[in-house]
């Protein structure tokens, strides 16, 4: 019977790097507890010598869990306000019960290559959908953008705004007034009752809310996603998606 006091009195009395080597082979030495300290430590330095890439296997997975345990202390502040959609952008059923945010760019072309994988992925997962947070940090040209879309949705609703975010999202180089205006005016639009509404200060709150939220999240660039554990940047694959949203 195996004398579990013997053992764990020998793991703390090792050093570090032999702590975690007893635990990466605790089955070999619950089966010799009655073994030495010493003749366990030489077995120990005799296996990490034979095998060093377990040293570097071990540093990642800490790096890893401690990577998690901050990113979940910066998150958990955040996460009433982060998940908090009822006014943003979505891909996906809005009765999805697991939310995956994502902070995006209007110059964003990776924001924009990720979206064929991201309905694809909320079509085979009906209870996953992505919310879409503003954060306009690429060029005068992306704020500018992000003040349109909002002023005409102070107007004519959400419906459209998110025709228009669709149909600006969807165009490639500058985002000046002359473009955007006439992306305007092709779904019917009269840029000139809104126009004057880009300035407003619901408009910019909602803008420096999203940027302090990622300044605190030290996102540092799009597109980001955040669940309430976990943050990824960058494109994203089928495997990313899913681990994502096992984490919502």
């Amino acid at each position: 019977m195996v004398n579990v006091h013997h053992v764990w009195t020998r793991f703390l009395g090792l050093g570090a790097l032999s702590r975690v080597a007893m635990l990466l082979s605790c089955s070999a030495a619950f089966a010799n507890p009655a073994e030495t300290d010493a003749e366990f430590g030489e077995k120990v330095r005799a296996y990490l010598l034979e095998n060093p890439e377990v040293i570097l296997e071990v540093m990642d997975i800490l790096a890893a869990q401690q990577d998690a345990r901050v990113t979940r202390e910066l998150l958990t502040p955040h996460v009433p306000t982060l998940f908090e959609t009822q006014m943003d952008l979505r891909i996906g059923s809005p009765d999805a019960s697991r939310i995956i945010v994502e902070f995006f760019d209007y110059n964003c072309a990776v924001c924009k290559a990720n979206v064929p994988a991201m309905q694809a992925f909320v079509t085979a997962n009906p209870d996953v959908a992505f919310v879409k947070k503003h954060l306009p940090i690429l060029s005068p040209g992306s704020e500018r953008a992000v003040r349109f879309v909002l002023a005409a949705r102070k107007v004519y609703g959400t419906e459209v705004y998110a025709e228009l975010h669709d149909v600006i999202y969807g165009q490639m180089g500058p985002l000046n007034l002359v473009r955007l205006e006439g992306y305007a005016r092709d779904m019917a639009l009269d840029p000139a009752i809104f126009m004057d509404r880009m300035q407003d200060d619901d408009i910019s709150a909602v803008i420096d809310q999203h940027r302090n939220i990622a300044i605190a999240l030290n996102v540092i660039g799009t597109p980001t996603f955040a669940t309430p554990v976990m943050i990824h940047m960058g494109a994203v694959t089928p495997e990313i998606l899913t681990a994502m949203a096992e984490a919502a």
